[in-house]
């Protein structure tokens, strides 16, 4: 139990300050450092492969990797959000082993597989001419 905290409002909404600047630093690092959508990948493939094809017929593609949301964010390419990973297709239950996996099959026509922390982000008005 930590006791050396300082409330920072009266309502006690959980935000506090650690009165030893080391711990304080601990904390604000680990609550940064939270990897952002730790089970999403992003798929591209060559094109054509996708262009016409709905979500759903995407998403028979990789059913017998586990679970997952299928989010289709281009003619070409995809994101996958795990929530199971079957262990028969990858025994450790990891996204970052599921990667090299679908790499490896040439069915699938996939260019390029990330992290989601790797992959492209999207940008709002990209097609202007702002200075």
């Amino acid at each position: 139990m930590q006791l050396n905290k300082m409330m920072m409002d009266a309502a006690g909404s959980g935000r506090f300050y650690h009165l030893e600047p080391e711990q304080h630093m601990n904390m604000v690092q680990g609550s940064t450092e939270q990897r952002e959508f730790p089970t999403t990948i992003h798929l591209q493939f060559s094109d054509g492969f996708i262009n016409n094809l709905e979500a759903l017929e995407i998403s028979k593609l990789f059913d017998a990797y586990g679970d997952f949301f299928l989010y289709k964010d281009s003619l070409t390419s995809i994101y996958l959000e795990f929530f199971f990973v079957d262990p028969q297709m990858v025994p450790s239950k990891k996204v970052e082993d599921l990667i090299p996996n679908l790499l490896q099959r040439q069915d699938l026509q996939i260019v390029e597989a990330t992290h989601h922390r790797a992959a492209p982000k999207f940008k709002a008005h990209s097609n202007f001419d702002c200075k």
